[in-house]
Parts: structure tokens; C-alpha cells; sequence
């Protein structure tokens, strides 16, 4: 009895752990080990617990911002720098996870700079002037696929327009493209590095005077807890 008790609830846990939730604005990418993958729509769902790589997707548009140097052929002005605002939306949701798979953040922002910039080149041709250029790229609906990233360009929103005294486009760190999730990824990587810093810091600290740091922590913890300064207890009363 007791044996079977416990496949029992083992059965609950399991069952209730494959289950997940996808909301309206998202889709759930599950690869497997053979380089599989299926795409779970809006709804609740069940899956096979510890099996395959979950991702949750955003469907919905995003904007992001880029910064490109741009050099037509045969031009006698030089270079454009131009500041888009771009609107684009995942399209393929297996497409864009394997590529994010096989890829860093950074390489499918770069990917989408140089897809961006070729949208671009295509309308400095078309352009005689920059005004004509700000006029053929301003708020302009292009919805282009990227068949690499599988997602869409939905639109191309000049910010801005300056010249570069240089024939050669110029693609340095700075001329990237700025997602929310690059942003998000950088921030961490910050956190990261900062946190990595403090604790060396620490170490350092305990092997000198190891009294002083457990006196730190203790105070690090009071303060933390405390509801006012008078919670937080003197040296005297930690070590009395």
C-alpha cells in the first residue's frame, strides 16, 4: 500500500511539472537533443518534465535601434550616418531559436545591422539627395524577411541623417544595433562582472582580519533585516 502510494504521488509531480502556460503574446520553441523542435501555441500545455530546451518566444512587434555608416557606390558626399528606429516581429519562431542557438546576441544583432543596411543601400540608389533619401525611408513600411533569423522587418524610421569625411564605411562597436535584449544581456554581463569583483573583494578582506569581516557580515545582515537603526546591534553587543 505504502508502495503504491508513493508511485502515486510521484505520478502527481510529474504530471503537474510537464505542465506550462502560453500566453497570447508568445509561443514556447521545445528542442531536443536531435536538433528537433516543435512550437507550442497559446494555451496550457503539457510536456515531458526535463526533456528538451524550453524557449518562450515574443510574437509580438519589438523596436529596436541602430546606428550604420553607409557608403553608396560612386558617391561623392562621403558616408551617411543614419539612426533608424526599426519595428520588426519573429516570423518563424523555430528559425529564430535555432539561429539564437548556434549564435550569439551579438551575431544576430550584427546579422540584423547588415540585413538593415542592405534595405538602406537599396534606398540610397533610389535617392538624388538626402532629403530625398529621409523622405523615401521615413516611416516606411517595408516588411522584409530575413531568411537567416526568421524574422520580418515591418518598418524603417529615420531618426536622423549626418555625413562621415571618409569614402569607407566604417563598422565599428559603435555603429550596432541596440535590442532590448542585448541591453538586457549587457546589463547582466555588468552584474555579473560587478558581483565577481565584490566577492574577490571579500576574500581578500576575510584572510586579512577575519574578526572585522564576520563583524561586516553580521551588520550587512542586521541592516538588511532591521526595521529602523536602533534593530541594528553595536560591536559591544555582537561580542560582549
Amino acid at each position: 500500500m505504502k508502495n503504491i502510494l508513493i508511485i502515486f504521488l510521484l505520478a502527481i509531480v510529474i504530471i503537474f511539472s510537464g505542465v506550462f502556460i502560453v500566453d497570447e503574446r508568445e509561443v514556447v520553441v521545445i528542442t531536443g537533443n536531435s536538433n528537433t523542435a516543435k512550437v507550442y501555441s497559446t494555451g496550457v500545455h503539457w510536456h515531458l518534465p526535463m526533456y528538451g530546451n524550453f524557449s518562450y518566444i515574443y510574437m509580438n512587434q519589438r523596436d529596436s535601434y541602430l546606428a550604420l555608416t553607409i557608403t553608396p557606390n560612386n558617391a561623392p558626399q562621403g558616408s551617411n550616418i543614419i539612426n533608424v528606429a526599426i519595428t520588426w516581429q519573429v516570423i518563424d519562431a523555430i528559425k529564430y531559436v535555432k539561429y539564437l542557438n548556434q549564435h550569439s546576441r551579438k551575431d544576430f544583432d550584427k546579422n540584423m545591422a547588415d540585413f538593415v543596411s542592405g534595405i538602406i543601400l537599396d534606398s540610397v540608389a533610389k535617392s538624388s539627395s538626402d532629403q530625398q533619401l529621409l523622405r523615401n525611408l521615413h516611416l516606411s513600411q517595408v516588411n522584409i524577411v530575413n531568411p537567416d533569423t526568421g524574422i520580418a522587418i515591418r518598418s524603417i524610421n529615420v531618426l536622423g541623417l549626418g555625413q562621415v569625411n571618409s569614402s569607407k564605411p566604417d563598422y565599428s562597436e559603435s555603429d550596432s544595433l541596440i535590442s532590448i535584449e542585448s541591453a538586457y544581456n549587457h546589463a547582466l554581463q555588468i552584474k555579473q562582472d560587478a558581483d565577481k569583483v565584490q566577492r574577490a573583494a571579500f576574500d581578500q578582506l576575510r584572510q586579512r582580519n577575519r574578526r572585522f569581516y564576520d563583524y561586516f557580515s553580521k551588520i550587512n545582515y542586521y541592516q538588511a533585516m532591521a526595521e529602523s537603526k536602533d534593530d541594528v546591534p553595536s560591536f559591544e553587543q555582537l561580542y560582549k
